[in-house]
């Protein structure tokens, strides 16, 4: 709160929280929600999760000012996110979490992770269906990067999976950003799946989104003219208060 209140001083106009998750701890969040309520109540990026933050608490982070967040994915295949990714929410748990982010109003945007060599097409084609089940948003994709000494990194080298070719996960990933768009795109893109159209040469699927490259930048341009490029003043050392 003493960051806030100096980032606020100093003309913040809109905050984001950098922590991995926003804490969820009741003896924790009641308090802060109160005080950035009364004191800050400015809009905010913050990270969420169903595990962790019910439609409840959802609905009270929108009171004071809520307005982005991300719905992480990782995988629309339940065995690739429990078995894989450890990830041990159910479809219906995060299918409703989107659906009350989309309720609430908040801006998100879903993360997906590809090129994961444990991925089979039949993995790939069962995230497909999963995003056919969301709310519409813009998606995100990542590719999956395992960092050293880390379990994911110890099963790679342990079962050596073999990977989808890349013009097979690169088809993937276009079908995947066009199955949140909007109606129109979700049907192209089980039209081109059920298909197979491009899948092996993927790049004129990469055409469809030069309009929205634009208009992406042209946001993040305006985003920064009006709340300037730090969205998060970080209070200096030498600024705090002595005790």
């Amino acid at each position: 709160m003493e960051e806030l209140r100096y980032a606020k001083a100093q003309g913040a106009m809109y905050i984001r929280m950098a922590d991995e998750i926003l804490p969820a701890r009741k003896d924790w969040l009641d308090p802060f929600i109160e005080a950035y309520g009364k004191e800050i109540n400015l809009p905010f990026f913050a990270y969420v999760r169903p595990e962790f933050h019910k439609p409840e608490v959802i609905r009270r982070l929108v009171d004071i000012g809520l307005s982005t967040s991300i719905v992480g994915i990782q995988s629309g295949s339940e065995d690739i996110r429990k078995n894989i990714f450890k990830r041990m929410l159910s479809k219906n748990k995060l299918i409703q979490f989107a659906k009350t982010m989309d309720e609430t109003g908040v801006e998100f945007s879903y993360n997906l992770i590809n090129f994961n060599p444990f991925e089979s097409d039949a993995n790939m084609s069962e995230t497909l269906d999963f995003l056919t089940e969301l709310p519409y948003a813009p998606m995100i994709v990542f590719r999956l990067v395992a960092f050293p000494g880390s379990p994911l990194s110890t099963m790679l080298e342990e079962q050596n999976p073999i990977a989808l070719p890349d013009n097979v996960q690169k088809w993937y990933g276009y079908l995947y950003t066009m199955a949140t768009k909007s109606p129109k795109w979700r049907k192209l893109a089980l039209e081109i799946h059920e298909r197979g159209l491009f899948r092996n040469n993927p790049a004129p699927l990469a055409a469809l989104f030069w309009p929205e490259y634009g208009s992406y930048y042209y946001g993040q341009f305006m985003r920064k003219m009006k709340y300037g490029s730090s969205m998060l003043i970080r209070m200096p050392i030498e600024s705090k208060p002595k005790k």
